[in-house]
């Protein structure tokens, strides 16, 4: 199986690259940067199969369809390219799974998912305004991070 990474972040990239490779699965990346710095270690690493300075969508998939190889599925770990990622599945004729990459980054959405499968996990409440703090229970250590968004952005 061939999975494609369209990413604008090379560390985060190869982290998720090494997560493919423990499972078997064959991951390639389509890296977009601007750096040269970034550029200049990435040419160095096999499994990036193109690297872009923008995020035009067409020479997005001009490129991948350059390397001729087949992907199976396609994926983002980038807000700025989340509405572009299905169009790019479309045009290089490969499957999308962006939409449980999205429900992923919805902590509201992927605890009622996990919390469904019957998947432990830490408590979790939703705080919608300041009068909803007075009536929880909270013991420390807690994190307060926003619901919708990745990494460690609002926390």
């Amino acid at each position: 199986m061939k999975v494609l990474l369209i990413s604008r972040d090379y560390t985060t990239s190869n982290i998720i690259k090494n997560a493919f490779n423990n499972i078997g699965v064959d991951l390639k990346i389509c890296l977009i940067s601007k750096g040269e710095d970034i550029k200049a270690i990435a040419q160095k690493n096999e499994d990036i199969i193109c690297m872009l300075d923008n995020l035009d969508i067409d020479n997005i998939c001009y490129n991948i369809r350059n390397v001729e190889i087949k992907f199976n599925y396609i994926f983002t770990n980038d807000e700025l390219l989340i509405d572009k990622i299905k169009i790019i599945a479309n045009r290089i004729n490969s499957k999308c799974v962006q939409d449980h990459i999205s429900t992923s980054r919805n902590k509201l959405d992927f605890k009622k998912l996990i919390k469904k499968s019957q998947i432990k996990t830490s408590k979790f409440e939703v705080i919608y305004n300041k009068n909803d703090l007075n009536n929880l229970d909270i013991y420390l250590p807690c994190v307060v991070k926003p619901i919708d968004g990745f990494s460690s952005n609002g926390v």
